[in-house]
């Protein structure tokens, strides 16, 4: 069919296929414009996100307690009622008199160490049934004290160190010394120095005449 613009002569297929492609043209033209339109009539993203609700009433965590409630530990009883560690007894009732059960002090040299007396001046004499220098003072001293302490060892090389008027042979000069005598016999038991040794009970006994006074 022929168009109606085109005018009544003979067809001119070139025009023809001109005024189509134009036609062709014009149509994209109107196409785009309309396409251009629609766009700009759609709402923009800023537009679409005018409705979103702001979260703004989240309400502030400020009725959270404070934690002031909790009782200060101080109802913990002192430890003030621990009693006191002493009816510890002391240790000195290990020795004791086997006559009597009274403590002794500790040994030294392998007896009792008789630092305090062990009777007292009023038990003297052979009346109260006690030594004496003659009945058993002077047997002791020739047993155990004159092989170095003796008025008839002249040369020290004898006398095993005693010094000179030392001699237990000679009653005088042992009532000038009994003070050391019986610190040497009977406190720190070192006298005689060498075998033979008295025993503990002969030097307690022996201890016992000074202590008595010396009868």
């Amino acid at each position: 069919m022929i168009p109606c613009f085109l005018p009544a002569r003979r067809l001119d297929l070139r025009a023809l296929l001109r005024d189509t492609a134009a036609m062709g043209i014009l149509v994209r033209v109107t196409m785009a414009v309309a396409l251009v339109t629609a766009c700009s009539n759609s709402p923009s993203s800023s537009d679409a996100g005018a409705d979103v609700r702001v979260v703004t009433d989240v309400p502030a965590v400020t009725d959270v307690p404070a934690v002031t409630d909790v009782p200060a530990v101080t109802d913990v009883p002192a430890v003030t009622d621990v009693p006191a560690v002493t009816d510890v007894p002391a240790v000195t009732d290990v020795l004791t008199d086997a006559a009597t059960d009274a403590p002794t002090d500790a040994l030294v040299n392998g007896c009792p160490s008789l630092t305090a007396p062990v009777a007292a001046p009023t038990d003297a004499g052979a009346d109260a049934g006690g030594d004496t220098w003659n009945t058993f003072a002077r047997g002791f001293f020739m047993q155990w004290c004159t092989r170095c302490h003796s008025t008839l060892l002249t040369d020290p090389s004898e006398r095993g160190g005693a010094p000179a008027g030392f001699d237990w042979d000679d009653e005088s000069a042992v009532r000038m010394r009994l003070d050391v005598i019986r610190r040497q016999v009977g406190v720190v038991n070192a006298m005689p120095f060498t075998p033979p040794l008295p025993s503990c009970d002969e030097r307690r006994r022996f201890i016992t005449w000074i202590d008595r006074g010396a009868p």
